[in-house]
């Protein structure tokens, strides 16, 4: 089933005027926020929330014996500056160590 895009327009237009009036905020270098659409109600599937993760690999046998989240190195700063402080706030990736059960 495909998702209504008139749905997911007025969404983005609320979204975006939040984000317009918070522009001096958005452009600052070190100070970001995101903005999570997908997360707990999803309307694409983009990524599934650390529960239905967690309970997929369960279902698949496994269990999560340790997990980190992953933040970018100093390094990183000096290449982008604005992604750097974006991961060190957000981070893009998990890891998980699995087991079998």
């Amino acid at each position: 089933m495909l998702a209504d895009p008139t749905r997911f327009k007025r969404t983005f237009e609320s979204i975006n005027s939040k984000i317009i009036s918070a522009k001096d905020f958005v452009d600052e270098l070190k100070n970001h926020f995101t903005v999570l659409t997908e997360y707990n109600n999803s309307f694409f599937s983009v990524t599934p929330t650390l529960s239905k993760l967690i309970q997929t690999y369960r279902k698949g046998g496994f269990s999560v014996h340790w997990m980190e989240e992953l933040f970018p190195d100093k390094s990183f700063e000096k290449i982008d500056p604005r992604a750097f402080h974006f991961a060190s706030k957000f981070p893009l990736w998990h890891m998980f160590e699995l087991k079998p059960i």
